[in-house]
């Protein structure tokens, strides 16, 4: 058996709709919650971190990095979705501007896209060509995946057998974990979401 914890970065410098396209910086009370990440493990702490290479992501993974002796592996397909022109713009902007786009996306974001961006079905694809070839096939016992809100809700929905039509069913904070256990026979177990730590 293996266990998989997913964390979402630390709180960060957002404003409106922050993806692929937007790469800020945590906050100082981020980066103050992330430095004490790692003691939020057990003693057996983790044996590889897979990040998003987004600095929010790859701020939030570096202390705990630091804490158990490893070099997180950064990967494309962790990065949030990408809103495109949408990038770093409120809801209220967006709607004054382009309501009919917004009200398409809003509807059927598995297929319509922001202007430039991608669509949910977009990010379910690449977060489970990610899943299938790095996490099922990896042998280590305890493995950590740091990424945003939006791939998250994406593993948990496919592994919960919900898929796309799931996607909203799940909230996760920034800084919060999830935690999921892998058996021999391949089927899992989603054994706890949006937990502030993960002490056992």
């Amino acid at each position: 058996m293996k266990t998989i914890f997913l964390l979402r970065h630390e709180e960060c410098d957002s404003r409106g709709y922050t993806g692929a396209g937007s790469d800020v910086d945590l906050t100082a009370k981020g980066r103050t919650r992330a430095a004490l990440k790692a003691g939020q493990f057990n003693r057996n702490g983790v044996n590889l971190i897979f990040t998003s290479p987004m600095r929010r992501c790859v701020d939030t993974a570096a202390p705990i990095a630091e804490a158990f002796g490893l070099k997180p592996i950064h990967a494309e397909e962790l990065k949030e979705i990408n809103f495109g022109l949408w990038e770093g713009r409120t809801y209220d902007e967006i709607n004054d501007e382009s309501p009919e786009l917004l009200t398409d996306w809003l509807s059927a974001p598995a297929e319509h896209s922001p202007p430039e961006g991608e669509t949910l079905r977009q990010l379910y694809e690449r977060v489970e060509n990610f899943w299938n070839k790095q996490v099922v096939l990896c042998h280590e016992p305890a493995i950590l995946i740091i990424s945003h809100g939006g791939p998250i809700r994406t593993l948990l929905s496919i592994l919960s057998g919900g898929g796309i039509e799931n996607h909203w069913a799940f909230h996760i904070d920034r800084g919060n974990f999830c935690r999921i256990q892998m058996f021999e026979d391949g089927k899992y177990q989603i054994s706890g979401t949006n937990l502030k730590q993960i002490t056992e």
